[in-house]
């Protein structure tokens, strides 16, 4: 890649110097000057747009000098961009990548004013010009990047798809030659006739190229392009297979010869080789007589001479070239008449009798239209006297004939034969006529036999004795008796000999033959005995018996075949042995009817048959008859072992049989054995069948199973263990329902969840099932459960009002329901009716009233009890409303109109409101008579004698009852009324009219009462007809191709209508076509001649003309005809065959012009034969078909032209081009050599056949290479040696043949020369790589070498290669075997394996990896518990991260739950006494615990190997376990105080801690607080809810159990300040560190601790008060240090960082206190601004107090932990030291968790700006806000309702919990208590800003 690099720069190089030496003339030479010497810039003629870079350190950078209007100069750089760089390297041929520019020095001579390039322009002069004044006039220096093109693509390879596609892939160019990323990929494919390019997205390395052409090589190179340009392509050989011809033969041409014989020729397909080498051609022909008798010939010629054809047949011929693909395209038919000649068939059903004494009368057909020959023109009939000889001939042109005056009772022989202008064909069979025969007297003599085959019998025998046959023998009778069975056999004959078929072998016959005239037959011969020859059996032998003598032996037995079939004497017999998989095993032959076989394998299937010998041969085989060989023990177990739990307490197992190979024997039965992790072995039990249910299990348990086979012999292996989960069962306990609560129509049922004991498995739903006891139906309802919260109210909507149900219910789990509890009745409410009355009758209808009657509404439709119904009648346009008590049941309604519809519609009502209308009901009050007539009466002329009528009734108004039919009237104009009618119907077809008449229809409507008015009359046409009389055709006048018909038009009273047109039509007698024309019809002027044109000459024609209406044509007139006058011929002379004589003469054959072209008497051929510029001109009289022309030249183009000519003149002639041709070459290429530059390519090389055998011009050569191996052939076309070949397969062996071809087909094939290939490396892996893991550290592998086509030589070995999916590659090993064994690995572990084949040339590609892992081991890590807290007082929550897949070791099948009291001393340092449960899911609620205990709780993962360790976290007690603790200096601990209602619970357990606590803590009741102090005022005891154990720390200084607690915000009184206790987590005594230079870090303890700070008003230390277990010890300390505090002011502080603060203060943390001597003294160095990241170092002077890290711009701490989080800010904690301390800050940050543990209770602080509750705290619902605002500070703020927090705007000030603002004396030094709480105090605006956050120490 170097060298390309360096080439491409001298090239640059070579460039830049070239384009110098070109200016340097411009200094010189003042006529094509280039440069002013003033500005150094070219100022003369140039080229324009051309651009150099001049003054550049490299040729790839320097000053742009551009040619415009001939000038260069320079380019403004007014807005000169990379873009514009970039372009310039671009034409200049460098890369555009990279390009930047520069300015030189001032100049004056700009050519250009600037450019605003977009970056993808190919030149300069493509950007678009800056049209603006250049400002700057500094010439513009581009550097350009040197190129740095792609390296060639990889591997290359090119797969073919069909003849046409291939596929070329390959692999990008190696990454070190990439030089950025690949743009896109060129695809060329190229051959000497096709160039296919393409351009390829850079995914893609791979790519179908289509549209080549078949057999032909192509060479495709692929290159890669990118930011620099076009890299170095790869390049690859392939040939395309041959496929089919696209293009069929040319000039074909058939030529009649004879009667029989035609000659077909033709030139090869143009392009043809470009398919494949050409084999031969079909010549397909088809005789038009019958199409079923196609011939197919072949040759490899290109002509063809076809005989025996049948004469004056159409023969239809094409021809189509193959190639190795098949055959291609056929040319166009051409269809060929051959030439009459004479009958080769008698005239058929030829009869002769009798027809008086003197006259015979003989009747026939023609010959069967395959035997005519020809035009049959007619027959000669031919008598002859048998006494006499004489013979008489007649002619006749008809098909019977009665000859007379011949002698009576004499004997003729009659026939007749057809004959055409050829000759006379052959007779009829001759018929005698003559007086009755008699039989024969006498038998046939001289029989004999032959027999050709042991089957068939050929008699033979002469006639009887001359005097003995007594007239004509016709026929001979055979009779035949088979000896061996008496069987006869008949047979007739007309004459010797027989041939008998179908006889049986060795079997001997009695023959004997009569013969017969028209009588009886005569006597039979004397017997003839045959014995038949010899034969082999056609039956097996029988009862073929085979017994299993020893596991290795067979003993056959067998009969002869039946005596029948054995066709001569059983010579011996042959015996067979076969094995399933070997076939046949061996052949013996035995003279005996048995043998024992013996060498044979045990338990194997083998098949034996045998078959009988004679003489003659050996017979069929029996059938196949099979024996195992004895069995023994299995060596495999049962495969495919499958457990179902089918049910809670069963599991059904399946199984398959071992492999076949290893069964040994009849399986007789299995062995299952049935394990449970817990108790081992539970049973053993024995089946035959290949299953088996296993019952009596435990529901939701997990069971081990395996299975062994059994034979006779004995047990085999067992196979491996299969594992399942019995399923789980219904719940076996009820839902406890506690109530019903009813509405109209739902139900709510309060009900309790089962126990959970009871549940048996996880509740899924409620299943509620309500009984309605009204109709008996039964509603079931689902309803889902939450298991955590099962016990909530269900709602059962949909019921029915004022119902009675019955309601149980069941709870479900995934497996059903459980038991329904005791049932729970009540009735729903009422409500409206949901139905109408029902059964609405209309009893009563008078013109005046109707009486309605009803039924309530259906009871299921009622709801409730029905008080009343309301009645609406309603008309079209009004509604009347009646209301009717409930118990009544009809109702007349009255004062109505008479035949008027009223509309009746009924509800009822409830107490609750009235429910809906039923359906109407309507009637009608009593009819009259109608008063109008119908309407729309309309008339339809259907036919010319039908006109069909319809109307509509009267409008409804004028109806006046119900129409029960009308009247219909006809008029005619001219006879009036015709008839009158009545129908019931609304339409009526009057027929039997006039065609073409008017008519006059009018209708009236009747009713019982009467008719009523007559509609208005309409008026109807009929239609015409068809004209009923011809017109009258004068007389027809003929030219060559028209006639004229002059005739008149019929009578005006046949016309029935209008006349249209003329129908002409003319049948054309030559053809039997038709030809019709229309003419119009002017209907005044009907008398007019009709030309018809288009006819054809001299062709008779014959015309009749009919004259139409719009109906259609009448009859047609009589008819004329005549003949169209003769006109030269419209065709060519056809079936021209040219045919090559010798080479120098051919001869010309055709035949007239066709009929239909003919259009005369043909007279004259012209023939005119033309070579260059001479033409030679022939006549020929019509009466010849045929000319030979002769003293033609070698290998020159003729063309023939021949016309027909009549007397008329000369028609157009047809040509024909002929030239000599070349023929193949009749010797083979010589000296056949090659060589293999690559184990996939073959060159081979030839020289021509020898040039006596060329026979023409070589154009080429057929090379055929056959891959031994598979069989393959290859076929490839050249035109010149030597031939590439590639993609041959490697150490394949290939048998190589050469033809050469000239124009004609290819020569003979050069002798086979083989060729071997050079080995290489295997192209495929090895096959079935299979691992085993056999122990923990060892992997056993076993592979079989790759396919025999890929191994590509002979494999010396295999490499095999070890990886782990962390490490990569951990060994690679070669070997010699199949198979290898891997050790030393780490246990339960994956690891991937993959092999290679190898051969002398190299090592082949790797297998796909196979992975495997060793045996595994139980988790080591426990699963991170990310909560572990309280969710109530007797429940715990429990979740944990789920466990990463590489820290299970193995395969994960749930998590193990453990927890036990954390007060049960005795064990808490075991693992005993805890409570364990499972699950599967990550998180776990913990139940029914202690409420006064705190809990010690861990989770384990489980593998299929054990549980793993379990994780350890402990639970303190519930939040509300909260209490307070009066804190102020020592001395008055113990003082009372005011009750701030402590509950009875808190009492009782005050109590309890005071009796665990014994005599050395006596407890003081101070009131109701319930503090616990120490009378002796030594020590603090904290009141958590247990016990603690705790002792005197002036005694021991030892602390054996303290709970973590949190102090929150005080309540200040006038006495003091009282903080929250809240209970927490349990520490461990060695948490406790005393306070020192350096805070611990934080505690082993999983749940966070949270701290609780102490403040002062002068904030001259913050203590940090670290909870654990030395929290007494804190206590004691915060007393001592507030003594101290008050001698020392000044300390040393070790900062402690924590997480979670809010700071709610509006202005700066850091605001100036009095103490700032402590910040000096705190000595922040670089280093910890440094280490805390994100926060800015105070400047220099600041005055900052207590040590605090601020950022005071924003007005906001910032959050110092290892990563910044917006919504969590860390406070700054300061714990006091002693003064001998170094001042270091010691910064304590941990990653906060990512989801949110339930925190600890604690006081909800202040919100900051942009922080909300949720953000605060996740997971935990939000505090109650109120909204008063805080003042001094930011007046947006938010305060948190919480009575425990106190703000205060001034230290005189308090606000109550009401928010109301409180006056209280205060303290003057509370600040200055360092026992209270943390506070920071701004002492200008009196704000206390309370910190809370979670410890880090």
């Amino acid at each position: 890649m170097s060298a390309a690099i360096r080439a491409i720069a001298m090239c640059i190089v070579v460039l830049f110097a070239c384009r110098r030496a070109t200016a340097e003339p411009c200094n010189t030479n003042e006529a094509s000057q280039l440069r002013d010497e003033s500005t150094n810039s070219c100022n003369s003629t140039c080229t324009n747009d051309d651009i150099i870079l001049e003054g550049g350190s490299v040729p790839t950078e320097g000053i742009v000098l551009v040619c415009v209007d001939g000038r260069s100069g320079l380019l403004c750089d007014d807005d000169w961009s990379d873009y514009d760089s970039a372009v310039v390297c671009r034409q200049l041929g460098i890369s555009a990548s990279g390009a930047n520019y520069y300015f030189g020095n001032e100049s004056k001579d700009i050519v250009l004013e600037g450019v605003n390039c977009t970056g993808s322009e190919t030149k300069l002069k493509d950007c678009p010009n800056n049209t603006a004044n250049c400002t700057n006039r500094r010439p513009v220096g581009v550097k350009c990047a040197p190129n740095s093109f792609p390296g060639a693509p990889q591997n290359i390879s090119a797969n073919v798809f069909n003849s046409t596609s291939i596929i070329i892939s390959w692999r990008p160019p190696l990454a070190e030659q990439t030089y950025g990323a690949v743009l896109q990929y060129n695809l060329s494919c190229t051959s000497p006739v096709l160039n296919s390019t393409g351009s390829i997205s850079p995914n893609t390395t791979s790519q179908q190229v289509v549209g080549l052409f078949p057999y032909s090589m192509y060479t495709c190179c692929v290159c890669a392009l990118n930011s620099y340009g076009w890299g170095t392509y790869a390049c690859i050989q392939v040939t395309t297979p041959p496929s089919v011809l696209t293009q069929n033969p040319t000039n074909f041409s058939v030529s009649v010869v004879n009667s029989t014989c035609i000659v077909l020729k033709w030139s090869p397909p143009v392009l043809s080789w470009y398919n494949g080498p050409l084999l031969n051609y079909s010549i397909e022909i088809i005789p038009q007589m019958d199409t079923t008798q196609r011939s197919l010939i072949s040759t490899v010629q290109t002509f063809l001479i076809v005989s025996s054809l049948h004469p004056f047949y159409n023969y239809t011929c094409t021809v189509m070239a193959y190639t190795a693909a098949g055959k291609g395209p056929s040319t166009l038919p051409i269809t060929v008449t051959t030439l009459q000649d004479v009958p080769s068939g008698p005239p058929v059903r030829f009869k002769a009798t009798a027809n008086g004494a003197t006259s015979i009368a003989m009747e026939w057909g023609p010959p069967a239209p395959s035997k005519q020959n020809g035009i049959i023109l007619g027959y000669t009939v031919s008598i002859t006297a048998v006494m006499t000889g004489q013979i008489q001939r007649l002619n006749t042109t008809n098909t019977s004939i009665i000859v007379g005056l011949l002698t009576p009772y004499s004997d003729y022989y009659c026939s007749v034969a057809a004959k055409t202008p050829i000759g006379s064909g052959p007779e009829a069979i001759p018929l005698p006529v003559r007086t009755m025969e008699g039989a024969p007297t006498g038998p046939p003599l001289n029989i004999s036999h032959s027999t050709p085959n042991p089957s068939t019998l050929i008699l033979n025998w002469s006639p009887p004795d001359p005097s003995y046959r007594n007239g004509v023998v016709r026929g001979y009778l055979v009779v035949i008796s088979e000896m061996e069975t008496s069987r006869p056999l008949y047979f007739n004959t007309s004459t010797p000999p027989l041939s008998i078929p179908s006889l049986h072998p060795f079997y001997t016959y009695n023959c004997s033959v009569s013969a017969y005239t028209v009588g009886l037959p005569g006597p039979y011969s004397p017997p003839y005995l045959v014995r038949m020859p010899q034969s082999a059996p056609t039956s097996p032998p029988l009862n073929l018996s085979l017994v299993a003598s020893t596991s290795t032996s067979v003993t056959l037995s067998w009969a002869p075949p039946p005596t029948q079939y054995q066709n001569g004497v059983i010579m011996g017999y042959t015996l067979q042995i076969f094995n399933s998989q070997q076939g046949l095993l061996r052949e013996t032959n035995t003279s005996s009817n048995g043998s024992t076989e013996d060498s044979l394998r045990p338990y194997t299937t083998y098949l034996f048959r045998v078959a009988a010998m004679t003489v003659a041969g050996r017979g069929p085989y029996s059938g196949n008859v099979t024996i195992i060989t004895q069995p023994s023990a299995p060596t495999s177990s049962p495969l495919n072992l499958s457990p179902v739990a089918s049910t809670s307490t069963s599991v059904t197992l399946s199984w398959a049989p071992p492999p076949t190979q290893f069964q040994n024997g009849v399986i007789m039965g299995y062995t299952l054995q049935v394990f449970n992790t817990q108790q081992g072995l539970l049973r053993e039990t024995n089946t035959s069948s290949n299953g088996s249910t296993v019952d009596s299990l435990r529901p939701y348990t997990t069971y081990l199973f395996r299975v062994a086979a059994m034979t006779v012999v004995e047990r085999g292996p067992y196979s491996g263990n299969v594992t399942v989960l019995t399923k789980e069962d219904v719940p076996s306990c009820a839902p406890n329902v506690v109530s019903l609560k009813f509405s109209p129509r739902s139900i709510q049922l309060n009900l309790n969840a089962p126990l959970f004991n009871c549940w048996n498995g996880l509740l899924t739903q409620y299943l509620v099932q309500i009984t309605e006891n009204n109709t008996g139906n039964i509603l079931t309802k689902n309803f889902s459960i939450d298991p955590l919260r099962p016990n909530l109210p269900l709602n059962v909507t949909s019921l029915h009002p004022y119902y009675t149900y019955e309601c149980v219910v069941a709870v479900a789990t995934v497996v059903g329901p459980g038991p329904f509890s005791v049932a729970m009745s009540g009735r729903t409410n009422e409500d409206v009716p949901d139905g109408p009355p029902v059964n609405i009758t209309i009893t009563k209808v008078t013109p005046y009233s109707v009486t309605l009657q009803w039924d309530p509404p259906t009871p299921d439709k009622q709801n409730g009890v029905i008080v009343s119904y309301v009645i609406n009648v309603m008309t079209s346009d009004q509604v009347q409303r009646m209301v009717v008590q409930s118990n009544a049941s009809q109702q007349t309604i009255s004062n109505l109109t008479p035949y008027t519809t009223y509309t009746f519609r009924i509800s009822a009502s409830t107490r609750i409101g009235q429910g809906p209308f039923s359906a109407a009901v309507a009637t009608r009050t009593s009819e009259t008579g109608p008063t109008s007539p119908p309407l729309n009466l309309s008339p339809v002329a259907s036919t010319s004698t039908n006109i069909t009528l319809s109307w509509a009734p009267p409008p409804t108004q004028y109806q006046n009852g119900v129409i029960m039919g009308y009247t219909l009237q006809v008029f005619n104009t001219q006879q009036g009324l015709l008839r009158e009618t009545n129908t019931s119907s609304n339409g009526s077809t009057v027929d039997s009219l006039r065609p073409y008449t008017t008519y006059l229809f009018r209708v009236a409507a009747m009713t019982v009462a009467g008719r009523g008015p007559y509609s208005g009359n309409v008026t109807v046409l009929t239609k015409e007809d068809v004209p009923s009389c011809a017109p009258n055709v004068v007389s027809l006048k003929f030219s060559p191709r028209s006639v004229q018909l002059n005739l008149n038009a019929p009578l005006f009273n046949c016309w029935n209508g209008l006349l249209t047109q003329y129908l002409v039509r003319i049948t054309e007698n030559n053809t039997g076509s038709i030809l019709t024309k229309n003419f119009s019809i002017d209907p005044l002027h009907p008398n007019l001649p009709l030309n018809v044109t288009s006819l054809h000459p001299y062709y008779t024609y014959e015309c009749v003309v009919a004259v139409a209406t719009v109906v259609g044509p009448g009859p047609f007139s009589v008819a004329m005809s005549g003949r169209t006058n003769e006109d030269v011929p419209d065709g060519p002379p056809v079936n021209i065959t040219i045919i090559e004589i010798t080479p120098y003469s051919v001869t010309l054959q055709w035949d007239p012009p066709t009929p239909d072209k003919q259009n005369g008497v043909i007279v004259s051929y012209v023939i005119n034969v033309m070579t260059g510029d001479q033409v030679q001109r022939m006549v020929v009289q019509s009466n010849d078909s045929q000319q030979t022309i002769s003293n033609l030249t070698l290998y020159t183009t003729y063309t023939f032209s021949i016309s027909a000519s009549t007397r008329i003149g000369q028609g157009p002639s047809i040509s024909y081009v002929v030239t000599t041709s070349e023929t193949s070459p009749t010797g083979p290429p010589l000296n056949i050599s090659y060589s293999t530059p690559n184990p996939s390519t073959l060159i081979l090389n030839w020289s021509p056949p020898d040039p006596s055998y060329r026979n023409g011009v070589v154009r080429g050569y057929l090379v055929v290479i056959s891959e031994m191996e598979t069989s393959r052939p290859l076929y490839f076309n050249t035109s010149t040696p030597p031939l590439s070949i590639p993609s041959l397969h490697p150490f394949y062996t290939y048998n190589c043949s050469v033809s050469a071809y000239t124009v004609g087909l290819p020569g003979p094939y050069s002798s086979s020369y083989l060729v071997r290939m050079p080995q290489s490396a295997p192209t495929s892996p090895p096959l079935y790589l299979s691992p085993v893991a056999s122990t923990s550290t060892n992997i056993t592998l076993s592979w079989a070498p790759p396919p025999t086509q890929y191994q590509n030589g002979v494999i010396m070995g295999y490499t095999l290669q070890v990886f782990n999916s962390q490490q990569g590659l951990l060994r690679e090993t070669n070997t010699s075997s199949n198979g290898s064994t891997v050790d030393s690995l780490n246990p339960d572990t994956t690891y991937l394996f993959k092999v290679a084949a190898m051969t002398v040339v190299g090592r082949g590609p790797y297998s796909d990896n196979v992975y495997v892992a060793t045996r595994q081991f139980v988790p080591v890590i426990p699963p991170n518990v990310s909560t572990a807290v309280r969710l109530n007082a007797e429940a715990i929550l429990l979740s944990w991260e789920p466990m990463a897949t590489d820290t299970t070791q193995g395969a994960f099948i749930g998590y193990s739950v453990r927890y036990r009291p954390f007060t049960d001393v005795a064990k808490r340092d075991t693992n005993q006494g805890y409570t364990i449960t499972s699950t599967k899911e990550t998180q776990i609620t913990i139940s029914f615990l202690d409420p006064t205990s705190a809990y010690m709780v861990g989770v384990a993962a489980a593998t299929q190997a054990g549980i793993g360790v379990y994780s350890q976290s402990t639970v303190g007690l519930y939040e509300n376990s909260l209490f307070q603790v009066y804190m102020q200096a020592p001395g008055v601990v113990c003082k009372e105080w005011m009750s701030y209602g402590v509950t009875d619970k808190t009492k009782d357990i005050v109590s309890q801690i005071s009796s665990n606590l014994g005599s050395s803590f006596p407890i003081t009741y101070i009131g109701d607080v319930g503090l616990l102090c120490d009378k002796q005022q030594l020590n603090w005891v904290v009141l958590t809810g247990r016990a603690v154990g705790t002792r005197n720390l002036n005694s021991s200084g030892m602390v054996h159990q303290l709970q973590e607690w949190v102090l929150t915000s005080p309540k200040v009184t006038s006495q003091g300040v009282m903080l929250q206790v809240l209970a927490s987590c349990p520490l461990s005594l060695t948490q406790l560190r005393s306070p020192s230079c350096t805070v611990p870090m934080g505690t082993t303890s999983s749940t966070t601790p949270v701290i609780s700070t102490v403040s002062s008003t002068e904030l001259t230390s913050v203590v940090s008060v670290s909870v654990g277990i030395g929290g007494v010890l804190l206590v004691l300390v915060l007393v001592v240090m507030a003594i101290i505090l008050y001698v020392r002011r000044k300390t040393r502080a070790t900062f402690i960082i924590s997480r979670d603060m809010t700071l709610t203060s509006a202005h700066n943390v850091c605001h100036e206190m009095d103490t700032a001597a402590v910040a000096k003294e705190t000595n922040l160095d670089e280093s910890i601004y440094a280490s805390i990241g994100d926060l800015h170092k105070p400047a220099e002077g600041s005055n900052l107090s207590g040590g605090a890290l601020c950022e005071t711009a924003p007005r906001r701490a910032r959050a110092l932990s290892n990563q910044y989080f917006d919504a969590s800010i860390t406070p700054l904690l300061c714990l006091n030291m002693p003064s001998d301390c170094n001042g270091t800050l010691t910064v304590v940050s941990e990653e906060p968790p990512r989801t949110a543990p339930l925190p600890p209770p604690r006081l909800v602080p202040l919100l900051p700006t942009a922080t909300t509750s949720e953000q605060l705290y996740p997971s935990v619902s939000s505090p109650n806000l109120a909204s008063e605002t805080v003042s001094g500070g930011d007046n947006s703020q938010p305060r948190c309702s919480t009575p425990s927090l106190a703000v205060y705007t001034d230290l005189s000030t308090q606000m109550d919990q009401s928010g109301q603002k409180t006056s209280k004396s205060l303290p003057t030094d509370l600040c200055t208590v360092t026992a209270g709480p943390s506070l920071l105090c701004n002492s200008t605006e009196d704000i206390y800003i309370e910190m809370i956050g979670e410890s880090a120490a």
